[in-house]
């Protein structure tokens, strides 16, 4: 299925290991129809989910005003409480020079959140 939206930064997230998809909760202005995650083998595990932890990168496109940003997102749970750790507003060309940076940020956030040693005990 081909989705619609900044078809080159769609490209550049597969060639970055990133599976797309249809993005079914999107408002009507916003002309991206996709989302696009990849796993994250660096991150500590979600207390729901698991080692199902992911970088969410989540795309807005507006023609009539020739806008694009984008959302890098982790969510979930640590110490009994849901997080939603964020870079908003961010444009796809940046996304695509500082990726490795963002990931790492919100990786380290996201470990953070719960100390290695609690989550022995």
């Amino acid at each position: 299925m081909k989705f619609h939206g900044l078809d080159q930064f769609q490209e550049w997230l597969v060639n970055n290991y990133f599976t797309i998809l249809e993005n079914t909760g999107r408002s009507d202005y916003n002309e991206a129809d996709w989302h696009a995650y990849r796993s994250l083998p660096s991150a500590r595990e979600c207390e729901t989910n698991g080692p199902k932890i992911a970088l969410w990168i989540k795309p807005y496109a507006y023609s009539g005003i020739n806008y694009a940003s984008c959302e890098v997102v982790i969510i979930g749970e640590a110490a009994g409480l849901w997080f939603d750790l964020k870079v908003y507003t961010a444009k796809p060309d940046e996304i695509m020079e500082r990726l490795p940076e963002i990931e790492a940020k919100l990786v380290a956030a996201w470990n953070a959140l719960v100390p290695i040693d609690a989550e022995n005990n």
